[in-house]
């Protein structure tokens, strides 16, 4: 690192280059970014006084590379990132590059705020004028605006490996008995105080100047922030020497900085100077009963490695991982079921039609799938966990619950024989309270891998997610629980195929409100929405798949977080446009809604959100119609069968008019027809427009129907009455 330019303070007294440009190019990078101009300035400036290693502002460069934006072409918007914001302005200079690599470890770990606070107290101890302090609001607002580029930086990257050496190398020290290793140990998941950071920083800068400086190096005791510290000293000086009481855990003698475990996990930061002469009084730093939680983004290597012993599987009860999944996946694949025909997941069998029953349960190849082919489920099952050999998905004729492989049966001995629960140890006294079943969590965890398994096989490329430090989903818990409860106890429930989207966006760090109808989500320098809305297609198998893009969401110059659909807006109708009336009986496929077509409506909200929703519009005049919840589309699918390929020619006309049928339009109702009727089919003419295909099948609302595509209008019929489905959308 360069140490021979580390200031002991900052000031606002003169600027690199020119006066105007200096303050040109930060109004430029604020007004891009929505933040207080003198606040960039200020933070640029204190760059100077940090400890940065090479290695850091290498890396925070790095991701200050220009890219080119993509297009989100539905909504009209583009995902990137601004070439004339703040964190492209403050990597023009060393100072702000330095105060980049500050900002990055703050921002991931501790969020804008808290991160905000902390910056607060480094600068007022740094400087002899308070004139230009900025707030705390105006700095979390300088922090959020880097925290999207600052996610791929790597600083959560060294916290989760810290995390993982120490849970290794220190719980059975700290934890003797193996009895009373507490399943997710606070140290694995915290921050100092702000205070306490504060005055690291303070105590890095002292190590890193050069000159005249007496200072040779620190001690720091720590407890449960140590991987934090850990992180935070190498991410700013150096990879530093680490000691659990008198052992060595990682010994460096060049290392000037040496961090000590301490035994007692509430101890706060403590911190000891060297000096050339004399050693000083230790510094206490922030007090001992208050830690930041933290948290982070890695890639997906890191999150499988750092996620398994979370979930209880160490090293011993790894290998129950491939046996398990072997036959649990298939299970669940088959058994649960959401709407009136979509199943999760399905073999794709190209040439075969029609299909027959077979043992995954498939009753033809047209019931959709969210999830795509079981075979590419696999293949993430393979690469997520690193497995060895690619695993085989096994379905015997039989059912055999999971409970009974040999390997797990020995494990679920041995976690009853320690269990604490009310059912596995009935002799519990009654002033006791009973713990979580150790049985019940194994299959929690097996369920939990499972769902990560489902979400990132929605992805097209899921090796350049960044996936978030935690077991916690605050959404999508649902389904989890229906998967958990099937490989348990064989209880089987329907699923919200919805579900699988929100755990797939809070497993890339989008924490949404339960409530809420969301089309695109972007958070943590990622963009998540549905392929479907892009591409216009449904697909029969993997009609869930998501695009992940990186950077921010962008619309007309602004920046946004959220585009929803308004749930107190539902069902907004604009002059329904009468029914296109066509007096010929049915007997080919036909378009007679060629003057109307679907769009998006846009609108900004307060926020960082915009709403939108799919909208029907005329041609001739552009005269806007119906608007409709775009996740219809989603949900809808539970409840449609998708006749896709058959072996006849899709423009065929049936022999003779079909007397039971009748041409409809996508936005009129489709009522149950009266007893006695059975095989009339209402036929949404809309042939060959993707477009109207979307729009028609949001209308349909909990109406079951038949989704034709590249099929000849008899095929498409014979599947309706064999399914006593009565629309057709061609």
């Amino acid at each position: 690192m360069s140490n021979s330019t580390v200031q002991a303070q900052w000031d606002l007294n003169g600027t690199a280059g020119t006066a105007w440009e200096t303050v040109r190019g930060f109004m430029m990078a604020s007004t891009s970014d929505n933040v207080q101009p003198l606040a960039l300035m200020v933070c640029e400036r204190f760059g100077g006084t940090l400890a940065m290693t090479n290695e850091t502002t290498n890396k925070v460069q790095h991701v200050l590379l220009p890219f080119e934006p993509a297009p989100i072409s539905f909504i009209k918007a583009t995902v990137g990132f601004s070439r004339k914001d703040c964190a492209t302005q403050l990597g023009k200079s060393a100072a702000g590059l330095r105060f980049l690599g500050l900002a990055a470890a703050l921002v991931t770990s501790l969020g804008a705020f808290e991160g905000a606070k902390a910056l607060e107290l480094m600068l007022k101890s740094t400087t002899n004028d308070a004139t230009f302090l900025p707030t705390t609001r105006h700095l979390k607002e300088v922090l959020g605006s880097l925290e999207a580029r600052s996610q791929r930086c790597g600083f959560s990257e060294l916290f989760a490996t810290w995390q993982m050496l120490l849970r290794e190398a220190a719980l059975p020290h700290l934890f003797p008995d193996p009895d009373e290793v507490p399943r997710n140990p606070p140290f694995l998941r915290t921050a100092p105080s702000v205070e306490a950071i504060a005055g690291l920083v303070d105590v890095f800068r002292q190590v890193a100047r050069m000159g005249p400086a007496t200072v040779t190096g620190a001690t720091i005791k720590a407890g449960s922030a140590a991987p934090w510290v850990l992180a935070f000293v190498q991410w700013c000086v150096e990879p530093p020497s680490v000691f659990l009481a008198d052992r060595a855990v990682v010994e460096r003698p060049e290392s000037r900085i040496r961090v000590v475990l301490s035994n007692d996990i509430n101890q706060p930061v403590e911190i000891t100077i060297h000096h050339q002469v004399k050693e000083l009084t230790p510094l206490l730093l922030g007090p001992a009963t208050f830690f930041t939680a933290a948290t982070g983004m890695v890639a997906v290597e890191l999150y499988r490695a750092w996620l398994l012993p979370e979930l209880g599987f160490g090293d011993g009860s790894l290998r129950l991982l491939p046996e398990s999944l072997q036959y649990a996946i298939p299970q669940v694949l088959r058994k649960l079921k959401g709407g009136w025909f979509a199943r999760l997941g399905q073999y794709v069998h190209p040439g075969r039609w029609p299909g027959r029953s077979n043992k995954w349960g498939a009753a033809d190849p047209y019931c959709p799938s969210p999830l795509p082919d079981i075979r590419s489920i696999a293949a993430t099952c393979t690469a997520f966990l690193a497995f060895k050999d690619p695993i085989e998905f096994t379905m015997p004729d039989d059912i055999i619950p999971i409970a009974e492989l040999p390997l797990v049966a020995r494990h679920l001995a041995s976690l009853e024989q320690n269990c604490q629960c009310e059912h596995c140890f009935p002799d519990l006294d009654e002033d006791s309270i009973p713990e979580w079943c150790t049985k019940e969590r194994f299959f929690r965890s097996l369920s939990f891998i499972i769902m990560d398994i489902f979400a990132l096989s929605l992805f097209d490329s899921p090796s350049t997610l960044l996936l978030r430090l935690s077991v916690d989903r605050e959404n999508g818990i649902g389904m989890e629980i229906c998967i958990s409860e099937l490989i348990g106890i064989g209880s089987c429930q329907d699923f919200d195929n919805l579900n699988i989207i929100t755990w797939a966006r809070n497993m890339v760090g989008h924490v949404l409100e339960e409530q809420s109808r969301v089309i695109i989500s972007s958070s943590k320098g990622q963009v998540i929405y549905p392929r479907v809305f892009d591409a216009r297609h449904l697909e029969n198998h993997g009609y869930l798949k998501l695009c992940c893009l990186p950077g921010v969401l962008r619309y007309q110059g602004e920046t946004y977080d959220i585009v929803s659909y308004p749930v107190l807006g539902i069902e907004r109708l604009k002059n329904q446009p009468d029914p296109v009336t066509v007096r010929e009986p049915v007997s080919r496929p036909l378009n007679i809604c060629r003057d109307f077509g679907s769009s998006w409506s846009i609108s900004v909200r307060d926020n960082g959100e915009l709403w939108a929703a799919l909208l029907l519009h005329s041609k001739l005049d552009g005269s806007r119609w119906i608007e409709k919840d775009p996740l219809l589309l989603l949900e809808n699918m539970a409840n449609t069968l998708l006749v896709d390929g058959c072996p006849h020619d899709p423009r065929a006309e049936l022999e003779r008019a079909d007397r039971f049928a009748s041409y409809s339009c996508p936005w009129e109702d489709h009522p149950t027809p009266p007893p006695g009727t059975s095989s009339q089919v209402s036929v949404v003419a809309v042939d060959g427009a993707d477009d109207l295909r979307c729009i028609a099948l949001a209308c349909t609302g909990w109406v079951s129907a038949v989704l034709g595509r590249n099929s000849c209008l008899s095929c498409c019929l014979n599947v309706c009455r064999d399914n006593d489905i009565h629309v057709l959308i061609l």
